[in-house]
């Protein structure tokens, strides 16, 4: 059922004490530390049962730990953000619960995800290889081909 913005009340004396804390529930920190895919699937969830003073969530991101320079990925009400075109560095993630107005509640622990790729030079030695393989196989197979049909002709 949507309820139209509008139609809401909300408490102007909403305090930070208010409203839950919030944790990362996905990934794993575990996985994060490995990302080689450039995109990660955070989904957080209050870590209290009452969930209805949490109207909205804010997801932050940093290149440090200390959150200096942090950039908001997704203010809102879903407990999910799917980020994709990460680069090949560290990023640190921390989300909050907020009621759309002043009050927010405390931040979560930061999130760690270490984003690493393949070197371009490892990329190339490898399309290298490949092409060196596929012209060993083309010319097996044409020298094959031509060997067949030569000595088919000779017999004949």
């Amino acid at each position: 059922m949507l309820i139209p913005l509008n139609t809401l009340s909300f408490a102007q004396d909403a305090s930070a004490a208010d409203l839950p804390s919030v944790s990362f529930t996905a990934p794993d920190p575990e996985s994060a530390l490995n990302n080689t895919t450039g995109h990660i699937d955070l989904v957080w969830a209050p870590q209290t049962e009452d969930v209805e003073k949490a109207l909205q969530y804010e997801l932050i991101s940093a290149e440090t730990a200390t959150f200096e320079d942090s950039l908001t990925h997704y203010a809102g009400h879903d407990t999910r953000s799917f980020l994709s075109g990460l680069e090949g560095r560290t990023y640190f993630f921390k989300v909050r619960a907020t009621d759309g107005a002043n009050a927010t509640g405390p931040w979560s622990e930061p999130l760690k995800v270490e984003v690493q790729y393949v070197s371009r030079s490892r990329v190339h030695s490898f399309m290298w290889v490949g092409a060196i393989c596929l012209i060993a196989t083309i010319t097996i197979i044409v020298g094959g081909s031509l060997r067949t049909r030569n000595s088919q002709q000779t017999t004949s």
